[in-house]
This record gives C-alpha cells, sequence and structure tokens, in this order.
C-alpha cells in the first residue's frame, strides 16, 4: 500500500496516476504531498483540494486531516497509523 500525494492510502492503482486532479497537480509541482503546496498563494488546503476531499468523506477518509497527519508527523508515521486501521 502506498501514500499518495492527495493523502489516500491505497495500492495506487492506475486510476490515480491518470488522475487529472490531484496527483499530476502535485506531480507538475514537484511536490510529493498537497499540504506542500505552495503554487496556489493560500494555505493549504486550496479550493480545487476541497472539492476532490468532500466526496472522500463518505467511505470514512478525511483527506485534509490526513494531509494534515502527513505534515505534522511524516509519511512513514501516517503509514504506520493507517496499517493499523485497515489491520495489515
Amino acid at each position: 500500500m502506498k501514500v499518495m500525494p492527495c493523502g489516500i492510502y491505497c495500492p495506487g492503482c492506475k486510476g490515480c496516476r491518470k488522475c487529472k486532479t490531484i496527483f499530476h497537480c502535485a506531480k507538475d509541482r514537484g511536490i510529493n504531498y498537497c499540504y506542500e503546496c505552495k503554487f496556489s498563494y493560500v494555505d493549504f488546503p486550496c479550493k480545487r483540494f476541497q472539492q476532490f476531499a468532500e466526496p472522500w468523506k463518505k467511505y470514512g477518509q478525511d483527506l485534509i486531516a490526513n494531509q494534515q497527519y502527513i505534515a505534522q508527523n511524516g509519511h512513514d508515521a501516517f503509514k504506520k497509523k493507517m496499517m493499523k486501521e485497515v489491520g495489515k
């Protein structure tokens, strides 16, 4: 399992790599995670990310909270937390 630029803990399927919303936005800006973005001239989360993150709430994914956790605790700590939550 991987942590994608949007903060979703998933296997990183081809769907993410085709994502023109977040995956390519982060890749084009040379960042690993959206919280690192300085391009939008506003504090994270930008409007694009907010709109992307909203539908994920119904699946129990708070992508903004995930980004904040990664920013404060690091990628490895987030991955460990998610592995514990999903039981893997």
